[in-house]
């Protein structure tokens, strides 16, 4: 991905982190998530974090169907969003956009503050999430027929248009996140390194006849 110079340096990347668990909801480094912020605890979160780096996780709870309660465990491994977009919505809740940056594995969880969760993250093993990585339009090929299949049972619009006009690596990353896939494939193409090896578990994902969400999952909290 190329590098915004508004990203936070590796260096600088913070060692406590609030997190946001939500199912379905997968954010990955390069890309934007939109969210809107009604409840009362994530609203103070992304107060706390307009006051300070303006930095959140986004992390999803393990095998629950919405956001997880305090006592919900949450997968090790999430993203770090900046909040690059806010708007007040009029009824005391924030529209935001959070660009992600670099992936880290959940450590420590720290107590509560203004009832929203924050954990001590672990970033050594993804200080190169914002290299560029090389995919060959060959292997966006081979996937095409197979991702309209997936997006024909998913009543998904696709342009394919744009296909042949995206960046390899940003569209294979643009497909894991935003396409509906169940909550645990998600989290296994988080999970897995840009290029070869999330390309891999998407293609294995599409063979295997990976279902589309059928529940709805909201990105509204």
């Amino acid at each position: 991905m190329s590098n915004s110079p508004f990203l936070t340096p590796f260096s600088n990347l913070p060692s406590t982190l609030p997190v946001f668990p939500l199912a379905g909801a997968v954010l990955f480094p390069g890309l934007q998530l939109p969210l809107n912020i009604f409840e009362p605890r994530y609203v103070s979160m992304v107060i706390d974090a307009l006051g300070a780096d303006r930095l959140m996780g986004m992390v999803q709870p393990r095998g629950t169907p919405g956001e997880a309660a305090s006592p919900t465990a949450i997968h090790n491994v999430g993203c770090v969003g900046r909040i690059t977009t806010l708007q007040e919505t009029g009824t005391g809740g924030f529209f935001i956009i959070l660009s992600g940056e670099y992936r880290f594995r959940v450590g420590e969880e720290l107590s509560l503050r203004n009832g929203y969760r924050r954990i001590r993250p672990d970033y050594a093993e993804f200080g190169a999430d914002t290299a560029v990585v090389d995919i060959p339009r060959s292997v966006l090929e081979e996937l095409r027929p197979m991702l309209e299949q997936f997006a024909s049972r998913s009543g998904l619009q696709v342009s394919w248009d744009d296909w042949e006009r995206a960046e390899t690596m940003r569209l294979v990353d643009t497909i894991c996140a935003q396409f509906p896939f169940e909550a645990e494939v998600k989290q296994a193409f988080i999970e897995a390194d840009a290029g070869d090896q999330r390309t891999s578990l998407l293609k294995a994902a599409l063979q295997m006849g990976a279902s589309p969400l059928t529940t709805s999952r909201g990105q509204t909290h």
